[in-house]
């Protein structure tokens, strides 16, 4: 397949609401099914069929054994709230199979191909920021097709600023390797620039963190001898500036380990620590089935109250989504998740386009995984579909032929 306008629709729906991103998803699955389908006779779809069983079998069976078990562990579930799980599985299906698809259509693409991909990226990202520019400045959301005023923390077309902030964090890791790699092009700095502006500006403190080491990774890797020592040193005394003046940024992490808390409600030094606390709770409770999927307020209610917790007025998610899986699948549910994940860091150690394109596909899944650490990432719809446009690409870029069995093409 030559077109390349299922991939532009995904990177252009990327920042969009669920609605927009659902659509898209959906019609590039719709189109690609066509696509093989008409082609079913050639010899080109048995290669290519051929290379996806030989070469992608374990990832698609680890996504569909997670997805299956999940819909299990809710239907045994008497007291599990959602009696009809399936559209949980419906609302995966384009994380577990738009990988496949692209990988099926296109196999490879071209130096000319990414590039394009690329440019489209960065208009789309220097929009993303600017959006996110304007609501700091004047604090407005789109609600309905309805402007309407908020706090001037910004969300983007999102529900949650926090929700921006963590899809923001696969912006990141190649625009710092942009930077560092081409610091000539004026494109390298509109990626760095747009893409921090976001992560400042939703002033999520572990997705600045995080962003932090990724940028400091960098540094480390490309800096040498006497030079890596002089930007070490300014790294650090510019975060020490940060830090010692009164600013948004240095507000929130002195709050966060300090009494007064950031929008702290219970007696924990951080609330999240109560969401990991109950969700352990509920683990020993079930540690091997899980409670299944979609668990509401009424749900968590009875373990909280076991902690002492029963005024707390945020009984939430786990904020961790490691904790979360293993709530709703169990330790078998956590061990799936875990092999898909831990598939993807092989492959994206075995990328053999270009250094470039390696580290930066590390970089990606090592901000996922952190990220992951304070926040339901994978089960954030919005921030899945972010995920699940880093596996289409990851899954594009050729491996190692001595660890793979063929060269994409």
């Amino acid at each position: 397949m030559n077109n390349l306008w299922p991939l532009y629709l995904l990177i252009i729906t990327f920042p969009l609401s669920i609605a927009a991103q659902t659509i898209a998803s959906t019609l590039v699955l719709l189109v690609l099914t066509w696509f093989v389908f008409r082609n079913r006779a050639s010899g080109y779809i048995r290669e290519r069929l051929e290379f996806l069983i030989r070469d992608f079998k374990l990832p698609l069976l680890l996504g569909f054994l997670l997805l299956a078990w999940l819909i299990v562990t809710s239907l045994i579930n008497e007291k599990n709230p959602e009696s009809a799980p399936f559209h949980f599985f419906v609302g995966s299906l384009p994380w577990l199979l738009l990988p496949a698809m692209v990988f099926f259509a296109y196999g490879s693409l071209t130096e000319e191909s990414w590039g394009r991909l690329e440019k489209l990226g960065r208009y789309v990202v220097i929009v993303w920021a600017l959006l996110a520019l304007s609501q700091f400045i004047f604090g407005w959301q789109l609600d309905n097709f309805t402007i309407t005023s908020d706090v001037p923390r910004p969300r983007g077309l999102y529900p949650h600023p926090l929700t921006l902030a963590y899809a923001a964090l696969f912006i990141w890791p190649l625009a710092v390797s942009m930077v560092f790699y081409f610091p000539s092009k004026w494109s390298s700095w509109a990626w760095f620039l747009s893409g921090g502006v976001i992560i400042v500006l939703t002033q999520s403190r572990t997705v600045q963190a995080v962003a932090l080491l990724i940028l400091s990774w960098r540094l480390f890797l490309t800096w040498k001898g006497r030079t890596r020592v002089v930007v070490t040193l300014s790294a650090i005394g510019f975060l020490v500036a940060v830090m010692a003046t009164d600013n948004f940024v240095s507000e929130k992490f002195r709050k966060t380990f300090s009494s007064e808390g950031v929008d702290r409600f219970s007696s924990y030094p951080d609330d999240r620590l109560a969401f990991w606390h109950v969700h352990a709770l509920m683990i020993s409770e079930k540690p091997i089935l899980g409670h299944g999927v979609d668990l509401n307020t009424k749900y968590r209610e009875p373990y909280y109250a076991a902690l002492g917790l029963q005024d707390f007025p945020k009984k939430y998610e786990a904020h961790n989504m490691f904790l979360q899986i293993a709530a709703e699948g169990g330790l078998v549910g956590l061990g799936l998740f875990l092999g898909w994940l831990g598939w993807h860091f092989r492959r994206g150690f075995l990328v053999e386009s270009s250094r470039f394109a390696r580290e930066t596909a590390i970089q990606t899944l090592v901000a996922f995984t952190l990220g992951g650490l304070t926040q339901n990432v994978f089960q954030d719809y919005e921030v899945r579909v972010g995920l699940t446009l880093f596996l289409v690409l990851l899954w594009l870029l050729p491996v190692r032929p001595r660890e793979c069995s063929h060269r994409h093409g």
